[in-house]
């Protein structure tokens, strides 16, 4: 999980760059810095929410729901960064912090019968052999005359 939040800590401030950079010009600083508060607002209140959320319905802080809840509150907030108040990107960021908790527990739920579909077929892969003469030579096709 450490690799996990290193990797999270990455892409967020990868975020800044990208939605700062997207609306490339820096004529006007005060939209800048704009999107810079939106981002991470968003952010900041997804982390909490989802942290809240997680603990509250699974009964512990999950870190990896912490992690995806920052994930949905940036991805949230990009597509209206700059043109969203502070105020309504902690509104974004909250509403995407709960919804990743039901959305990550209803698609576990979902896909939870395909696992041993999965580890049932790579241990059968693993195990199946190839059929060989005694000796293990292989065997030659004739050719045609």
């Amino acid at each position: 999980m450490s690799l996990a939040v290193i990797g999270l800590f990455v892409l967020w401030l990868g975020w800044f760059g990208f939605n700062p950079g997207s609306t490339m010009s820096f004529q006007n600083p005060a939209d800048v810095v704009s999107i810079l508060m939106t981002t991470n607002t968003a952010a900041i209140a997804a982390v909490l929410t989802s942290t809240i959320t997680s603990w509250l319905y699974l009964g512990k802080p999950d870190l990896g729901m912490t992690i995806n809840g920052c994930l949905a509150g940036l991805v949230g907030i990009t597509g209206s960064c700059a043109y969203v108040s502070v105020l309504s990107s902690l509104i974004i960021g909250a509403l995407a912090g709960v919804l990743v908790v039901f959305l990550v527990v209803f698609f576990d739920k979902i896909y939870r019968p395909f696992r041993i579909f999965r580890y049932g077929g790579q241990e059968s892969a693993r195990r199946t052999e190839r059929p060989t003469r005694p000796g293990n030579a292989p065997r030659r096709l004739p050719r045609n005359p």
